[in-house]
């Protein structure tokens, strides 16, 4: 067996066939899909490249932990580490995609080895992906999705991250229409595996069955995280009925002329400091929001910026030190 280490962290292109972007996923927080993409992200961008399903399973891969979390923004590393040890245990052994083909649907599960290693660089993230899903990640010339993953790092909801990914495989298009079943397995409101021996289908979850509540929590939720953060913008959805029920969603949606806010990911695992209330480091994710966020208290702030003088203290500075928090603001 081959057994050659890849551990720089270059990849940051998500490329995948389309056969899983399609497919329904176990994983079942938005940070899970954050971490399992940017391992699929690893393959495409080594100095060898892979000469065939084969070859990416015996590869191992690796990234140091550091390197992810710049990417996110992390400023607490130490708390991130236990968070991603947790999120590293359940990719191993629970991850897997049901996919479908033309005479086939199947469950594939995704990684041989997950696993932490450290060494006096740091802590790496480790891991090798099995021969079954291998085959959907090697070479990919038609019949792919891809996309920088900045693009959803910001994404609180995994419902988020699902639709962009499917939208974007319809990005030259500009729209896409699902059935209300079709659209709950794409996000993965509803989840099966394929049982190896009984090719039974098991239910994993199966939620929000009532349409008002995945068009609130879900639908609506998505849309707006993908208009703010990524390079899509959704400009209409449309709701088609088949008597008394919806039967269809309908997206129609564009690439942004304008690149995604740049953003950082400290609220969400903040740093308890005397000085930097959790509230400003998460109001700062993103430019729009402490904006919108602190638009009455402009001149507020500003006044009490201009106690200070200029040659001992920097305005921004003291905007950030003294700020109260958004959410003590409007309580």
């Amino acid at each position: 067996m081959n057994n050659e280490k890849y551990d720089s962290f270059r990849g940051e292109i998500v490329k995948k066939s389309n056969v899983i972007n399609e497919g329904m996923y176990t994983l079942d927080t938005a940070e899970k899909y954050k971490l399992f993409y940017l391992m699929v992200a690893q393959i495409s961008t080594q100095d060898k490249m892979p000469e065939s399903p084969a070859d990416i399973c015996n590869r191992e891969y690796s990234f140091y932990l550091e390197d992810y979390a710049d990417l996110k923004g992390i400023v607490n590393k130490y708390s991130f580490e236990d968070f991603v040890s947790n999120v590293i245990s359940y990719l191993e052994e629970r991850t897997a995609i049901t996919i479908r083909g033309e005479n086939f649907i199947e469950t594939i599960w995704v990684f041989d080895s997950v696993r932490f290693d450290k060494d006096l660089k740091g802590t790496k993230i480790t891991f090798r992906f099995g021969y079954s899903i291998s085959k959907y990640l090697f070479e990919l010339k038609d019949k792919f999705t891809r996309y920088h993953i900045k693009n959803i790092m910001p994404m609180r909801s995994k419902y988020s991250i699902r639709l962009y990914e499917v939208l974007k495989q319809y990005e030259s298009v500009g729209e896409r229409a699902f059935t209300v079943d079709e659209l709950r397995e794409v996000l993965g409101t509803r989840v099966y595996v394929i049982d190896k021996k009984t090719k039974e289908k098991v239910l994993l979850r199966d939620e929000y069955k009532d349409f008002p509540d995945l068009k609130k929590k879900v639908i609506k939720k998505a849309i707006e995280e993908v208009n703010e953060y990524s390079d899509l913008e959704i400009v209409d959805v449309k709701y088609k009925r088949e008597g008394r029920f919806i039967k269809y969603v309908i997206f129609k949606f564009r690439r942004k002329s304008v690149p995604a806010i740049p953003y950082k990911e400290e609220g969400i695992f903040p740093v308890k400091s005397d000085k930097v209330p959790v509230g400003v480091e998460a109001v700062w994710r993103n430019i729009a929001e402490f904006r919108k966020l602190y638009q009455p208290f402009i001149k507020e702030i500003m006044e009490y910026v201009s106690r200070f003088s200029k040659d001992k203290v920097n305005p921004l500075t003291c905007l950030l030190y003294t700020s109260p928090s958004p959410r003590d603001r409007t309580r």
